[in-house]
């Protein structure tokens, strides 16, 4: 008999094996926990990276379910956490730039680590690592070069080799003998299975699903379930992720007319449920870096908590049923898998009760309280592992020591002030009051220790009188608080409201701006004329448009809000009203919202950042002396909760990362997908516990589909050892989101299409040529260009033969072009469309968008960037050969008509050169149209390929909108031009 050697274990063993297999069990809880403790003790990890060496630690081989084959760890990418613990001894920053968390660069040169190799049920390999060789030069600037990164030496270490989820979900599975024979059991075959999976998660009723079995044609090819119970009974039988609980919650000094039910799940096995998944391998970071904590072990890996809570209204018109949803993620994912809805980064851990207390004066104190107990119910083994880290496998199954920290936790304005602990009309993240609101200079961050502080206070004063809801409201008033008495982030180590309290950019921005921002601007210049200036702004494919205007709305979507901020600076210039200082004050608010949505922030974007927000406090009283804020209650004054926490976004973003990766779009998403629909297939009596058996259920079949996927990769690759091939027809379901459209792959393209491709810009015409094979007399009439033949001449240079080497063309109305991110090079960006339509009925001048193009060498002033002016694109064609009866031989050319800058609007550089400069007031651009002698507009043939981008143009309005312009005849009819910079945020980075 062999006794097991952890110090208080009393447990015997009849031989070493069965000691061996108890010591390596994850079950095994402490002694587990011990036993890969002292191996890692007695064999330190290197700081080197693991190498794909067959040979294996002594730990790794008593691991059950190891893997086959050794691989390297992961880089750190994506980590929004880490700056709010105190940094090591020795460790020195210089110069800081925020990629999704804080980085810094060190005269140490960087070693690259050896990433894992991607998983094969991923949708693209991850990046490769940055590089300043990798960068090209681009038109618009020479990057800044990248920074070292110093990866913190001890961190991330791997403790040997276990079981995935997946791998632990075939160990357990009690139907493994029915599986080898059937792998979709319990239901009959593939194809039954998919019919019973898609009732499930088309989001038909039990009732409905029942009728659709009864139809004749169903009951003639026979499935293996007759009924909708019959189908639940098998979805049961799948394996299940992290199950639902139920507790009944009580609230010191609330009263319900029944018992209060909370359904949740254990936050932290849902935490290791998606920390461990194996899709997300090649895209979760697991090192840490730039700042670090005294006291942590070695080779710990900090887990990355995201939170998000909101609630939300179930019932449209009538009834008043709520969810209050509470979700989780896991921040160590790529942000940009996690921001994609489909990836399913975001699992639903809790649906807080929606009461009504009998107490009424006192409904939102103890709503208050219902919500941090159960916060603090569903956290809890969370907030244990804070402090003590625990094993657990990362998705390639290595053995990683996982302290669970705080990273963020989202929510609109109301949950924020309820999460903090501070009344209305109070900043969440500040100890700005109502009366400190508006101000020009930050108030003290809104510390934990701080709100801790006053709530012991609190505590102390209530004394014996806890019942007397009254008093407590009125005390808790007076002291700046909501009545909470628990915090659930009071024991979470680390756990900081003034940091997780993440900027939220749809409210605080978004909802801001139209709020607000749009409001002022409505009061000045008239609901009429705000509507008549947007209505008449050129279309562009892909972006929203309001040619009916859009004040006749009372709620906007914040799609729309972002759409009317493109355009707003431009619409409002030049009214009377918009006065220079007035302009700047509006002007620094856009500039705020726009850099603060950067996905990559460094010192200079955040001292960027900082100016914006003081050019508006410069200039708020001008705006003030309008008359925008003469209440009785505003005074002239800006006492905005959410103008307050502009103050702390940058130190926010530098602390945790990024801002966009916070937004509340993912708990209004997700409250779509998680309650609203599920809510839908209940009988809307008790529907909490309805909807999460729903989910729990679909879970289960997501959960199915990715196993079988892993099931028939292994019967392939046996098959393809057996037979020498496989089936390469056969889909395979995505469980990540698809790559975008990438115009730079070469060998992922449509190969029909005519692509080509500079050193920064990409071009897509399509196989379908709108006018194939006319003639340059032609084509001048359809597309309205007299000057084509001309320009064509000029640009062969056969002026004096007045012969040219083609006579036809084809012609392509519209142009698909791509480039990569301001921010990271090999990152793509959305495509654009930019059209060249020839005028018809509908469109008495077409539709031609503009364009920025290179610059010529011998111009006499520097344009845009420093080499590049605006044109309008009104052809795009192909010369037409019929010597070998092809013309892809040929260039792709382009007819446009420039455009130049406006009188005043070039200057005299210190350095000798005249550059072309925006406007003081407004920062933009401002441009004419470049004329011949006899005030026709200019004309030029260029290449296609000497794009570099497309570009948005508003017309000068002046202090009215002229009555005869439209949306098609605007940009024609104008004299006078505005480069603008707020069309998207790639714009905004290239020209701002």
């Amino acid at each position: 008999m062999q006794r097991c050697p952890r110090p208080g274990c009393d447990r015997t063993f009849n031989n070493s094996r069965a000691l061996s297999s108890h010591l390596s069990n994850r079950y095994s809880g402490d002694c587990n926990a011990w036993f890969l403790h002292t191996s890692c003790l007695q064999s330190p990890p290197s700081n080197e990276r693991l190498s794909d060496s067959p040979q294996r630690s002594t730990v790794q081989d008593d691991l059950p379910g190891a893997l086959s084959d050794g691989s390297s760890s992961l880089s750190f990418e994506s980590s929004p956490y880490l700056s709010r613990i105190p940094r090591r001894r020795g460790w020195e920053e210089r110069r800081v730039r925020f990629v999704e968390e804080p980085v810094f660069i060190d005269e140490v040169p960087h070693q690259p680590r050896q990433s894992s190799p991607p998983s094969p049920l991923s949708a693209t390999p991850p990046s490769p690592p940055l590089s300043n060789a990798d960068l090209p030069e681009t038109p618009s600037e020479q990057r800044e070069p990248l920074p070292k990164r110093v990866e913190h030496p001890t961190a991330g270490h791997c403790f040997g080799y276990g079981p995935t989820i997946l791998d632990q979900f075939l160990t357990d599975d009690r139907f493994r003998k029915e599986r080898k024979g059937n792998l979709f059991y319990p239901f009959s075959c593939e194809a039954d299975a998919e019919v019973g999976f898609w009732l499930m998660k088309t989001g038909m009723s039990l009732k409905y699903i029942d009728e659709f079995l009864r139809l004749r044609y169903v009951q003639d090819r026979p499935l293996s379930f007759t009924s909708s119970a019959q189908l639940v009974d098998r979805i049961e039988l799948l394996p299940k992720p992290p199950s639902w609980q139920c507790c009944e919650v009580t609230v010191e000094g609330g009263r319900t007319s029944k018992p209060i039910k909370f359904y949740h799940r254990d936050g932290f096995d849902c935490f290791c449920f998606m920390f461990g998944n194996p899709i997300y391998n090649g895209y979760i970071s697991l090192t840490p870096y730039k700042e670090y904590e005294d006291d942590q072990q070695n080779g710990e890996t900090l887990g990355l908590v995201m939170l998000a809570s909101d609630e939300a209204q179930l019932t449209k018109h009538y009834g008043d049923k709520y969810t209050y949803g509470i979700y989780l993620s896991c921040g160590n994912i790529s942000k940009e898998i996690r921001s994609s809805f489909s990836a399913k980064c975001w699992m639903k851990i809790g649906e807080i009760p929606v009461v009504k207390f009998e107490e009424k004066e006192c409904q939102k104190l103890l709503e208050a309280r219902l919500a941090h107990k159960c916060l603090d119910i569903v956290t809890d083994r969370l907030k244990k592992h804070s402090h003590r880290p625990a094993y657990v496998p990362d998705p390639a199954g290595r053995i990683r020591l996982l302290r669970t920290i705080l990273c963020s936790h989202l929510g609109d304005n109301v949950e924020q002030r309820r999460l903090a602990c501070v009344p209305e009309n109070s900043s969440p993240v500040s100890l700005a009051e109502y009366r400190q609101l508006g101000r020009s200079t930050a108030s003290p961050p809104r510390t934990a220790a701080h709100t801790l502080r006053r709530i012991r206070e609190f505590v102390r004063q209530i004394g014996d009188r806890g019942n007397d809801l009254p008093f407590v409201k009125a005390l808790a008033s007076r002291l700046k608080l909501n009545g909470v008495l628990e915090p659930f982030w009071r024991d979470w180590k680390f756990a900081c409201p003034s940091i997780f309290l993440t900027p939220d950019a749809l409210h605080q921005w978004h909802k801001f701006f139209m709020d607000h921002v749009m409001e002022w601007a409505r009061h000045l210049l008239s609901d009429y004329e705000v509507d008549k200036r947007i209505s008449v702004l050129q279309k562009r494919i892909g972006f929203r448009a309001f040619p009916t205007g859009f004040t006749r709305f009372t709620q906007h979507t914040g799609r729309e809000e972002r759409d009317l901020q493109r355009s707003f600076v431009g619409i409002i210039a030049g009214h009377p009203k918009i006065s220079e200082n007035v302009m700047r004050a509006f002007r620094g608010l856009l500039d705020y919202i726009y850099i603060a949505q950067y996905e990559s922030q460094s010192t200079e974007t955040l001292k960027l950042l900082r100016r914006s927000l003081r050019q508006f406090h410069r200039n708020k009283g001008y705006l003030a002396r309008t008359g925008i804020r003469d209440g009785s209650r505003q005074n002239g004054r800006f006492k905005i909760p959410k103008l307050e926490t502009f103050h702390h976004t940058p130190r926010i973003i530098a602390q945790v990362g990024s801002a966009p990766q916070f937004s509340t779009d993912h708990s209004e998403h997700l409250h779509i997908t998680n309650a609203k629909e599920p809510y839908k297939m209940t009988n809307h009596r008790d529907h909490e516990e309805q909807i999460c058996r729903i989910l729990d259920r679909r879970e289960r079949v997501f959960l199915f589909e990715l196993l079988a996927v892993v099931w028939a990769t292994v019967i392939a690759m046996a098959t393809m050892t057996s037979l020498g091939s496989i089936d390469p027809e056969r889909p395979t379901p995505s469980h990540l989101p698809s790559p975008a459209k990438n115009l730079f792959d070469q060998f992922n393209l449509n190969k029909s299409n005519v692509v080509l491709r500079n050193s920064t810009t990409a071009f897509s015409l399509t196989a379908r040529i709108a006018f194939r094979k006319k003639s340059i007399t032609q084509a001048s009439e359809i597309f309205h260009l007299p000057g084509l033949r001309a320009a064509l001449l000029k640009h062969y240079a056969k002026q004096y033969s007045n012969e040219l080497p083609f006579s036809v063309i084809d012609c392509w109305i519209k142009v698909t072009v791509q480039l990569h991110t301001q921010q990271n090079s090999n990152a793509i960006a959305v495509p654009y469309t930019v059209a060249a339509v020839p005028s018809n009925e509908s469109m008495p001048f077409g539709l031609c968008n503009f364009v920025l193009v290179k610059h010529p060498p011998g111009v006499l002033y520097r344009g845009i960037q420093s080499g590049h002016y605006i044109a309008q694109l009104r052809m795009v064609f192909r010369p037409y050969c019929y010597g070998n009866g092809k013309a892809s031989n040929n260039e792709v050319l382009a007819y446009v008509e420039p455009l130049k800058p406006a009188p005043g609007t070039i200057s005299l550089q210190t350095d000798g050169h005249y550059d072309h400069v925006p406007d003081d007031n407004i920062e933009m651009f401002r441009l004419v149209r470049d004329l011949n002698p006899d005030l026709s507009r200019r004309g030029k043939i260029i290449k296609l390929v000497d794009i570099w981008r497309p570009i948005d143009i508003i017309p000068k309005f002046g202090q009215e909108c002229p009555m005869e312009w439209t949306r098609d005849t605007a940009v024609e009819l104008a004299s006078e031009f505005y480069v603008n910079s707020f069309a998207d945020k790639e714009t905004f980075q290239s020209v701002y």
